[in-house]
């Protein structure tokens, strides 16, 4: 059936392969974003909003239209280092104002709204690389002590979502509404090969720069560190997915989604292979691998086979290309 649904971040990595698959189902998109949206991506978008999630009161009016939200709006794990009271403002304080207005709209329409959540694998904290090399970590593992502002965020807003669709104001003889939050914690997200964007958003805090823009790209973490990753287009079929799937068949509120494991050396050979012009360089920062070193290697997304059918189409770096 089709929706009216907000998507916030719009002009972001992510919006930028949601939004033209969802308008391609027939749904009505609203966009919200701080900056004007690329011209391309604005042709699939009904009703454009520039605007922020800490605006209360264009929140309010725009959560009123809707069905669903998409919520991608939020600072990156670089930035959210370099500016942690920045990071807490949008990316927790914006989260509690979208599942406020949603709760809002939905005792006045008497709706549920539906609000699909992208988390990250920098939720998770392994203790040391042994542990990381050996384990393929599910949700419930080495889960509740991030070390970035930006895992910090996202646990605490997958915790706030589950909150405020299952347990709001328990005390209270009646709920005030009722929302739908599922969250899906993503892996590095990578555009395939010859599309014109960055080839990941996060990659400023771990690998590469803009190869596909004319950059070149640097390495900042050892070449043998494995990262789990995920394909664009899967991510945003896993988003689309669970926003489809039967309710009943869902059993938790927030899922693993992974496409496959790549070393960052496995990363460089692709990139220099697809884009033959960018200069790559190693600027290795032992911060940033210190960071790196805290998430895993492998994340076990068998509960989202198993509940909704998800599977990645993209299961290589090869397959990227």
């Amino acid at each position: 059936m089709a929706q009216t649904i907000l998507v916030t971040g719009a002009n972001g990595h992510v919006g930028h392969g949601l939004i033209p698959a969802l308008k391609a189902k027939g749904h009505t998109i609203i966009s919200l974003d701080i900056v004007e949206l690329d011209g391309e991506l604005a042709k699939s978008v009904d009703e454009k909003i520039t605007g922020s999630i800490l605006d209360h009161d264009l929140l309010n009016s725009t959560v009123e239209k809707v069905d669903t939200i998409f919520h991608l709006a939020t600072t990156l794990a670089l930035s959210s280092e370099l500016n942690p009271e920045e990071a807490h403002e949008v990316n927790a304080t914006g989260t509690v104002n979208i599942l406020k207005a949603a709760l809002n709209t939905s005792g006045k329409n008497g709706k549920t709204i539906q609000i699909i959540y992208p988390s990250s694998i920098a939720i998770y904290s392994l203790p040391n690389l042994e542990t990381r090399n050996g384990v393929v970590v599910t949700e419930d593992e080495y889960v509740g002590n991030p070390q970035t502002i930006y895992g910090i965020t996202k646990a605490y807003c997958e915790s706030l979502g589950s909150y405020y669709s299952d347990r709001y104001e328990l005390l209270a003889e009646s709920a005030p509404g009722k929302i739908d939050f599922h969250a899906l914690r993503l892996p590095g997200v990578i555009a395939e090969v010859g599309e014109n964007e960055t080839m990941g958003k996060y990659a400023g805090l771990t690998m590469i720069h803009s190869p596909a823009e004319g950059g070149g790209f640097e390495m900042y973490i050892k070449p043998d560190t494995i990262l789990p990753f995920i394909a664009r287009a899967d991510a945003v079929n896993a988003l689309i997915g669970i926003s489809e799937a039967p309710r009943e068949k869902l059993t938790r509120r927030v899922y693993n989604v992974s496409g496959f494991a790549a070393s960052t050396k496995e990363l460089e050979q692709m990139i220099a292979k697809a884009f033959p012009d960018s200069q790559a360089s190693e600027n290795f920062d032992i911060k940033r691998q210190s960071i790196v070193d805290t998430w895993p290697q492998a994340i076990d997304d068998s509960k989202a086979r198993e509940d909704w059918g998800w599977k990645a189409e993209i299961e290589s770096v090869a397959s990227l290309q």
